[in-house]
């Protein structure tokens, strides 16, 4: 017999994977201006290519969809139902997994990322997101390839939930989010990741001028 938190659990985690899976950019090209988002930008079926196909306030939209994915279980399970020990690693990372693999576009989604700051704004509220802002803005300002920038945005979050969660009771649960997470993200800028960081222009021009 499944006893009721594990139930509960299951249930969170299911129900996240497939909400997750729910291509809300992809629906919302498709219904609203009768286009493929995955002909724009990187082929995916995310809220940045919406953006770029019909515009900022329609790629915002979508972006707001895809973030509640996460934020909503995260938030709902560790605050309200308290679910604080091992049990929230899974629901946390379905919604995650469910858009990064989405069974509705054969297991080949979007990059996961606003679902990604949708878990983490749940968890923590503002902290994370304000962390994850201010580490884009800064790592932008070097670096030129932006899935390195998410790597170094998601080492950033490491550092946080290490020295801020260090003496919490679900700091080893967080850790495992964090690194099924960078599973996830991984894979799914694996492609870009194959080539090396390269610094922004005004660097090298910087290094050229100071040898």
């Amino acid at each position: 017999m499944i006893d009721g938190i594990a139930m509960t659990v299951l249930l969170w985690t299911l129900g996240g994977f497939l909400v997750g899976s729910i291509p809300f950019a992809l629906i919302l090209g498709k219904l609203l201006f009768k286009i493929d988002i995955r002909n724009w930008g990187d082929g995916n079926p995310g809220a940045t290519n919406l953006w770029k196909a019909r515009g900022f306030g329609w790629g915002v939209f979508a972006f707001l969809f895809d973030f509640f994915k996460g934020a909503f279980p995260a938030w709902f399970c560790f605050y309200s139902l308290h679910i604080t020990d091992w049990g929230i690693v899974p629901i946390c990372l379905a919604p995650i997994a469910g858009h990064a693999f989405s069974p509705f576009l054969h297991f080949n989604g979007g990059k996961a990322l606003a679902t990604t700051y949708g878990v983490w704004t749940g968890l923590t509220i503002w902290e994370a997101p304000l962390l994850i802002i201010v580490s884009v803005y800064f790592f932008s300002i070097f670096q030129k390839v932006h899935s390195w920038i998410q790597m170094l945005v998601m080492s950033s979050l490491l550092v946080y939930i290490l020295i801020r969660f260090q003496n919490q009771p679900f700091l080893y649960p967080f850790l495992a989010i964090w690194l099924g997470n960078l599973i996830i993200v991984i894979a799914k800028h694996f492609a870009e990741l194959k080539c090396w960081p390269q610094w922004q222009p005004w660097i090298l021009k910087l290094w050229k001028k100071n040898p």
